[in-house]
């Protein structure tokens, strides 16, 4: 039986241009980045601070999708939950 495994590659491809993505994660700390532009011959684009940043897509280990707001607003609730 043979194993599927999905890679970091695959979701990129499948990531539609203008996607919320908070951080990313592979680059030894979370790279702040606010939303993804497209994926091609192996180069992930984003956008972060209005400015495209271009990445190895075989470097990044993951992502975090949605609004990087939503997990300050997390944590608040969680500590006010305390």
């Amino acid at each position: 039986m043979t194993q599927f495994k999905k890679s970091m590659e695959d979701i990129l491809k499948k990531c539609p241009p203008g996607y919320q993505v908070s951080n990313l994660m592979g680059f030894g700390t979370p790279v702040p980045v606010t939303h993804f532009s497209n994926y091609d011959d192996g180069l992930a684009y984003f956008i972060a601070d209005g400015q495209v940043c271009v990445y190895e897509g075989d470097k990044i280990h993951g992502m975090m999708f949605g609004p990087a707001d939503a997990a300050g607003e997390l944590e608040e609730e969680e500590e006010d939950e305390a």
